[in-house]
């Protein structure tokens, strides 16, 4: 089966949001920052307290509930501006680019312009299915991503499922992922 599909913009700032939401140490760099800066606050407010400083004390109270409330938005808005910097930066020639993609019995053919690579099913580490997209994995880092909206070929995703189960390829369901 062939299948047609442009990449945009936005894919590639929802493959880098997914990409370092699913690493762990991504995600402990990001708890311990949050930790660290409220025990920090905490730490001031029981100095004060101890200090008999009570203004101090309310001032940095409250502080820490507006850290509390507002930070994790902040960062939550903070990445996907950076990621959206780079990509506008690094892969704007990439923008609108129509790739073929052919599954065959036990390998993939990518075609891009004048650029086409064979992706053999041994090479494949898992699929990847999140809502809004199919990552592909390779062992080597690389991945691929197939946009759902934008692929109007039918039955492409039953496909992946029966070439991943006939190849004995991982396939990872995170229908509930969204970045937080």
């Amino acid at each position: 089966m062939a299948i047609q599909y442009a990449i945009e913009e936005n894919d590639f700032v929802n493959f880098y949001l997914f990409s370092i939401s699913s690493s762990p140490k991504f995600r402990r760099n990001r708890m311990l920052t949050t930790g660290i800066l409220s025990l920090i606050i905490f730490g001031y407010v029981l100095y004060f307290i101890i200090e008999k400083k009570y203004a101090e004390a309310v001032f940095f109270t409250l502080l820490g509930i507006i850290y509390m409330v507002f930070f994790p938005r902040w960062e939550r808005n903070k990445y996907p501006k950076q990621f959206k910097k780079h990509v506008n930066k690094s892969l704007s020639s990439e923008f609108g680019t129509e790739v073929n993609l052919t599954v065959h019995q036990n390998l993939l053919e990518f075609s891009k312009g004048d650029n086409q690579s064979t992706l053999p099913a041994d090479q494949i580490a898992q699929f990847v299915e999140i809502p809004e997209y199919l990552f592909v994995f390779v062992e080597k880092g690389v991945a691929f991503m197939l946009p759902k909206k934008r692929i109007t070929e039918n039955g492409w995703l039953q496909l992946f499922h029966d070439f991943a189960a006939e190849n004995k390829i991982t396939y990872v369901y995170q229908n509930d992922w969204v970045w937080k």
